[in-house]
């Protein structure tokens, strides 16, 4: 929550510039752990047996409840920014981004701190997950909305990772690469609908 309120002290202190919003959001992650409002949307809607604790993290005692409180908790926050940059006037101007850092806890170390993302299928049936090198330790969604520029609903199979988002970034922002060569390669065209070649590796 105080991260949530940072971030959006962040654009309205902002909302006269350009600005490049960060946010790391900690959920949802172990150790399982959330305000009881939100939990108390999920209680009772899951055979939820407790989760006792062991492996350095606390127990819960509805740990299917938690972790989804703790999804939509964050997609609430999200929104909270959704409406907050629309109220500013910059929905047309901002980019979003939403993406993971690596897949799910799964397969080797499905039940870790009481998640149990197979019940929730949160690797969509592909193997393993955070940890690996397995897709479903790889592959994470990847969300981008900028309102009149990317065709909302559209969808790209394009392999992408993380160090590509920095010449991506700033492709669709106008501004000039000051920073050393990477890695990364821009697909600032794929997401604007438009045809770009495979990358070589």
């Amino acid at each position: 929550d105080l991260i949530a309120d940072a971030a959006l002290k962040f654009a309205r202190d902002n909302k006269d510039k350009p600005f490049f919003l960060y946010w790391p959001t900690t959920v949802p992650h172990v150790a399982l752990q959330v305000p009881d409002d939100s939990l108390a949307e999920y209680l009772g809607k899951f055979d939820d047996p407790p989760y006792p604790g062991g492996k350095g993290y606390i127990p819960h005692f509805k740990p299917k409840a938690a972790y989804a409180a703790m999804i939509t908790r964050m997609d609430r926050e999200i929104g909270k920014m959704m409406a907050v940059v629309t109220e500013l006037g910059l929905d047309d101007d901002t980019i979003f981004v939403f993406v993971s850092d690596n897949g799910p806890v799964n397969g080797t170390h499905q039940g870790l701190a009481g998640t149990d993302c197979a019940f929730f299928n949160s690797n969509e049936g592909r193997r393993d997950g955070k940890g690996t090198l397995y897709e479903g330790g790889i592959r994470s969604p990847g969300i981008v909305r900028w309102k009149g520029k990317i065709k909302a609903g559209s969808i790209s199979d394009r392999i992408t990772g993380f160090e590509d988002w920095m010449p991506t970034l700033t492709e669709l922002s106008g501004a000039k690469l000051e920073t050393p060569a990477t890695d990364g390669i821009s697909f600032a065209s794929t997401l604007l609908g438009e045809a770009q070649p495979a990358r070589d590796f």
